[in-house]
């Protein structure tokens, strides 16, 4: 019965006790130092994501206007020069727009290690406060 108790004695009560007063007194700062990451992730995000549907948007109405000189030509059957062309065209505005969607996230992806990186420097940041504060 004695064993069973152990855990719950004063010296693990004190640990506890001690964890949450230094979680008390340092939550505001960790709040207020986390907060400025947050909003860069989150601006980020909606950056790249009205990015991405302005690009499918130009792509939904390129695609439409070629669909729509195809039907007004009448050559559904026949792929005249002009509309190799204007397929060669498209194709390569394709390639751009990905390679510019490729940029974007390798931006995006810098972010988020940058971000990755300030997070690990306020993890040790606290750490080493939370150190100081026990000694």
């Amino acid at each position: 019965m004695n064993e069973m108790l152990k855990p719950f004695g004063s010296q693990s009560f004190f640990i506890g006790l001690g964890v949450a007063a230094i979680g008390y007194l340092l939550g505001p700062q960790i709040k207020e130092s986390l907060r400025p990451v947050a909003v860069k992730g989150v601006q980020g995000a909606m950056v790249l994501s009205d990015q991405t549907k302005h690009m499918m948007n130009q792509g939904k109405d390129t695609i439409n206007h070629m669909v729509e000189k195809t039907h007004m030509t009448g050559a559904q059957h026949q792929v005249p020069m002009d509309q190799t062309n204007m397929f060669q065209a498209l194709l390569n505005e394709l390639k751009a727009e990905r390679e510019h969607s490729n940029k974007i996230l390798e931006e995006l992806k810098n972010t988020v290690t940058g971000l990755k990186d300030e997070v690990a420097q306020i993890k040790t940041d606290v750490n080493g406060t939370t150190g100081n504060t026990m000694q």
